[in-house]
Formats: C-alpha cells, sequence, structure tokens
C-alpha cells in the first residue's frame, strides 16, 4: 500500500515539476540564420520555443510546437509565458512547424522587438509555464545567442 502512494504522490507532483530541456544556440538552414532552440530532452518531440535573429534587429518566434497550437492552418492564436513573476503574451498565426512530418507539430508564429516582454520571462532564471507545459529557462544559452544578434541597423 505504500509503494501505491508513493507512486500516486509521484504522478500527481510530477507536471508541476519543469520538463528537462535542451537548449542550443546554432546556425539553422531550415530557418536561414541564427537560433535559440529550445525543446524537451527525450526524442522525436518537437520544439517548444525558437527564436531566430533577424536582419533588421528583430526576431522571429515559433512557439507551442510541442504541444500544438492551434490548427497550423493560419488562423491568429496567443500563448502566454510566465517565469519568475514575469509574463509575456505573444499573438500570430498558426502554422505547421518545420517538424510537423515527424510529430504533427502545430505553432504560434510571430515576429517580436528586441525588448519584448518575453525575454523578460526567459531571463528570469525559473521554470517558464506555457500553456499546459512547464519547461526549464535557458540560462547561458539566451546570452550567447542575443550576443550573437545584430542589432537593428
Amino acid at each position: 500500500m505504500r509503494g501505491f502512494a508513493i507512486a500516486l504522490t509521484a504522478l500527481v507532483l510530477f507536471p508541476l515539476a519543469a520538463n528537462a530541456e535542451a537548449w542550443d544556440v546554432h546556425l539553422d538552414d531550415q530557418r536561414n540564420g541564427l537560433v535559440l532552440l529550445g525543446m524537451p530532452d527525450e526524442p522525436e518531440n518537437d520544439t517548444d520555443l525558437w527564436i531566430l535573429c533577424r536582419k533588421d534587429g528583430r526576431f522571429d518566434v515559433g512557439a507551442g510546437a510541442n504541444d500544438g497550437i492551434g490548427k497550423g492552418k493560419g488562423e491568429h492564436v496567443s500563448a502566454t509565458f510566465a517565469a519568475g513573476g514575469k509574463t509575456a503574451v505573444l499573438h500570430g498565426v498558426s502554422r505547421e512547424s518545420v517538424n510537423f512530418q515527424m510529430t504533427g507539430g502545430t505553432e504560434l508564429v510571430t515576429t517580436i522587438a528586441r525588448d519584448d516582454a518575453l525575454f523578460a520571462v526567459l531571463a528570469a532564471g525559473k521554470p517558464i509555464k506555457m500553456g499546459r507545459t512547464t519547461f526549464a529557462a535557458p540560462g547561458a544559452a539566451l546570452s550567447k545567442f542575443l550576443a550573437g544578434c545584430p542589432a537593428k541597423k
């Protein structure tokens, strides 16, 4: 009986913990530029968040492909990110992720400025809540990414 109680407690508390997240900064051929990419540290998942540096100093963002946001048909969608008392709401359109053929993922896609509240959420250093997903903060990967992005010209 005690083993059952421990297992049940683990199942109840597990969703409250941040999922292991693999954060990477790299030149991405599919998105054509420097990208900060966060996805679950498990095989065959889609991205929780990607951010691409644009030459004009703004950022293209894709969010929620691992959970699916919208139907991927260009409809208007939004997502709220929260961490460490900071909140950011992104508004954009839904489209199929670059991994759609493998995962069926659909994501919110939008463009943001360098001073967008999303960066404050990511920099809070606390687990990030988006919809029904909670994932680890990007840590040093965020600083590395922003250092590699040009300011507005």
